[in-house]
């Protein structure tokens, strides 16, 4: 009679993933959401007429490639499979792997606040991967935020809620006009800046 036995290794803990019995070839499907640390033990049971037994383990291990994660500015805080690490990350990652990478919605880089703008493969900030058989980088793209902490000015204001309030990074503040016509705001960049976008909150 032949026993097959088989357990993921993953980390300092394990899966149980079945017993197969009285088949000569076992097959089962590798399960997906584990990366490189993980492996597989299969242990084979043979048991004659006699009542003697002998036993064969051994292990099987994922094929791994390259990943690379970066961002620009680099110093990015970025989720790789539920681990927050900074870029540039590198790692060996197991080939089909399925996790989740997310980026910071807002990073500082010389003493200048950047938003999030793109990933390199089109995801959003918070998206699913499957990594590919061959070497991949992903990078987490941001904006700087030119008019952050610049001086604003605008044609009124409400008490408390002046124009330097859009500017501040707070989302707790706001500008507020008088209730009129024709009302403007406006930041200085303190110098000529090309902006690529622009985005209101």
């Amino acid at each position: 009679a032949l026993r097959w036995n088989v357990i993921l290794f993953h980390g300092s803990h394990i899966h149980q993933v079945g017993d197969f019995d009285g088949v000569a070839q076992a097959s089962f499907e590798a399960l997906r959401d584990h990366d490189s640390d993980s492996y597989y033990e299969i242990t084979l049971r043979a048991t004659d007429s006699d009542g003697l037994t002998g036993t064969r383990t051994i292990q099987i291990r994922p094929e791994t490639v390259p990943l690379s994660i970066r961002s620009d500015p680099a110093g990015a805080t970025v989720s790789y499979a539920g681990a927050s690490v900074t870029t540039p990350f590198d790692h060996d990652s197991a080939v089909g792997f399925r996790t989740t990478v997310s980026a910071a919605d807002s990073v500082t880089s010389g003493g200048r606040p950047y938003v999030f703008d793109s990933w390199s493969d089109g995801g959003a900030r918070s998206h699913d991967i499957t990594v590919p058989a061959t070497p991949t980088t992903l990078t987490a793209s941001y904006l700087e935020n030119k008019a952050a902490g610049r001086s604003a000015t605008a044609s009124t204001s409400e008490p408390g809620l002046g124009p330097g309030n859009a500017v501040d990074g707070d989302p707790a503040t706001r500008w507020s006009s008088s209730f009129a016509d024709n009302q403007w705001w406006q930041v200085d960049l303190g110098s000529a800046r090309q902006v690529s976008a622009v985005e209101i909150d």
